[in-house]
């Protein structure tokens, strides 16, 4: 199989702080007399990053059932980071002696082995979906990026589910602080097939 992707945010990233405001300055600027601190900052305006997937391998049904699927795909791949302007936030303390710092994101590549695990459950009405996709670098300085997607569907009628999806993001080009960073949603979808 081969595959070609484009993935990027639609809407601007912010950090919020849900404790007290901190005091945060962009990289090598010093804390102005009188600055306040900030209950959020902008990491990002829409589509930053801009990350281009490609690969190439093959793909092994493992399981094929009414019930369940399973499918695994290994190959060859690269993953293109284009930053557009993104920011990282290094947290110290946040007081005004010692502030965050907004640090700009570098646009790279990395080349490597590629895998991924497609799994699907059926139970009643309910679908299950986890979707795991890895790249394990052979360009030197460059440490592994993975994607974990789950998704429980409840389907309420023909046209509306209910969803709860939970993704986990490992991906250090892009300047993410924790090793993971983590997303829970819950969604009502509606659906109408025009044909």
């Amino acid at each position: 199989h081969g595959r070609v992707g484009l993935e990027s945010q639609v809407l601007m990233r912010e950090q919020w702080f849900d404790d007290s405001p901190r005091f945060v300055i962009e990289e090598g600027e010093a804390l102005r007399p009188g600055q306040e601190a900030v209950n959020r900052v902008r990491l990002g305006e829409p589509f930053a990053p801009l990350s281009l997937i490609q690969g190439a391998g093959g793909n092994f049904r493992i399981l094929r059932t009414r019930p369940v699927e399973l499918d695994i795909r290994a190959g060859v791949g690269g993953r293109q980071t284009l930053a557009n302007g993104l920011r990282s936030l290094e947290i110290r303390s946040g007081t005004e002696a010692d502030p965050d710092v907004l640090v700009p994101v570098d646009s790279n590549a990395s080349f490597g082995f590629e895998g991924t695990v497609v799994g699907l459950v059926r139970v009643w009405r309910i679908i299950g979906t986890t979707e795991f996709d890895g790249l394990v670098p052979v360009t030197e300085g460059d440490e592994a990026i993975y994607t974990w997607r789950n998704q429980i569907s409840l389907r309420l009628a023909s046209f509306i589910s209910l969803n709860y999806r939970f993704n986990v993001l490992r991906d250090p080009n892009l300047g993410l602080e924790d090793d993971a960073q983590t997303e829970h949603d819950v969604q009502i979808r509606f659906s109408y097939n025009v044909f």
